[in-house]
């Protein structure tokens, strides 16, 4: 097993086994994006109704991935921040990323480094 394929298994096994690609989308949204961010707007943002972005925020939350934050100006809302450990999750996703995108010559140059 050479590193591109230990470094894919180690990314690979923080997945949760019923993450989905829209739980994904949601977060690379909030992990890129300046907040504050709020449901209608990540709702918007993701094509989806208000409901979804609550599933997806409770879903999300029982991972540690992301956490509600009273709104300061709005007693009645609510804010969604990425926690750290969601900020983890989302930079091991771009190193798997960046891992499958090297071609067959770099990964053997780097190989012998």
């Amino acid at each position: 097993m050479d590193i591109f394929d230990l470094s894919f298994d180690m990314v690979r096994s923080e997945f949760p086994d019923d993450f989905t690609l829209r739980q994904l989308a949601f977060l690379g949204i909030i992990y890129n994006t300046r907040g504050p961010h709020y449901a209608k707007h990540l709702a918007e943002l993701l094509k989806v109704r208000k409901p979804v972005i609550t599933r997806i925020t409770n879903r999300l939350m029982t991972y540690g991935f992301v956490e509600r934050l009273p709104d300061p100006v709005d007693g009645r809302g609510c804010i969604i921040n990425i926690t750290p450990l969601g900020r983890d999750f989302v930079k091991s996703i771009n190193l798997l990323t960046t891992l499958s995108e090297l071609k067959d010559e770099t990964r053997v140059s780097v190989q012998h480094i």
